[in-house]
């Protein structure tokens, strides 16, 4: 990608001068922040391929400072042209809780807690489920009604091998469920169902909010359905994210 920036009409030869300054090319959208910072002051020559008719040059167009001046007489063969650079748009974070320590406020879990019961499972502590009885997690009221994505880290039972001992789940009821809420928690729509025995090492989940579930009041829910007791069936969740995804279209 490159940018130009021209002049595609002026009046007379000279009459409709021109300047740059103080540029920015990236955001927080950006994945490495910001591709161009040019200030003028001086002249970064690496952020251009060319500007033909144009002088660094302070006092013209009202600018007190260095700026990139065009005087107009060449019309649209005066322009600026930068550098080319591959533009890579991250998504934008609406909600990121890593559970290391604690749950977001409002949010509750019923039956888990933070803890490295099972070993890792996307860097640091899960909320491991283990308790007997009731387990799961529901957010409080999250806004997204810009939302396209919710992501997370699920892991039900261990494997051994990888140092993770958690009691593995032996039946289809004790899969995790998510839903989704729209209406404060009186009403839950089943959104995905993790199958008991594909999530035995940890892996990211990611799943697209449906049209139905982007309101201003939408709560999230994981749980298991059913479970043998206390440290059987058991499973961890981490990393929750929720994202706009602000890739042009």
């Amino acid at each position: 990608t490159r940018f130009r920036m021209w002049q595609f009409g002026f009046l007379t030869s000279g009459t409709a001068a021109w300047a740059l300054d103080d540029m920015l090319i990236g955001g927080y959208v950006i994945a490495n922040g910001s591709y161009l910072t040019e200030t003028f002051e001086p002249l970064q020559e690496s952020n251009w391929l060319f500007f033909p008719g144009g002088q660094v040059t302070a006092g013209n167009c009202s600018a007190t400072t260095p700026a990139l001046y065009f005087d107009g007489s060449g019309g649209s063969q005066q322009h600026a042209t930068t550098k080319i650079f591959t533009v890579e748009i991250e998504p934008l974070v609406l909600v990121n809780s890593t559970l290391d320590t604690s749950l977001p406020t409002g949010w509750t879990a019923t039956g888990g807690q933070v803890s490295t019961q099972c070993g890792s499972v996307d860097g640091g502590s899960a909320l491991v489920f283990s308790s007997a009885g009731t387990r799961e997690l529901t957010t409080s009221n999250i806004d997204t009604t810009v939302a396209t994505e919710v992501q997370f880290y699920l892991m039900i039972g261990g494997n051994p091998l990888l140092g993770r001992y958690c009691d593995n789940a032996e039946q289809y009821s004790e899969g995790v469920q998510f839903y989704y809420s729209t209406d404060l928690g009186q009403n839950w729509t089943l959104w995905e169902t993790y199958q008991y025995d594909l999530y035995k090492n940890p892996q990211k989940v990611t799943e697209t909010l449906p049209a139905a579930a982007r309101t201003t009041t939408t709560r999230l829910r994981w749980m298991q359905k059913s479970n043998d007791g206390r440290d059987t069936d058991v499973w961890s969740i981490d990393s929750i994210v929720i994202v706009q995804d602000v890739t042009p279209t």
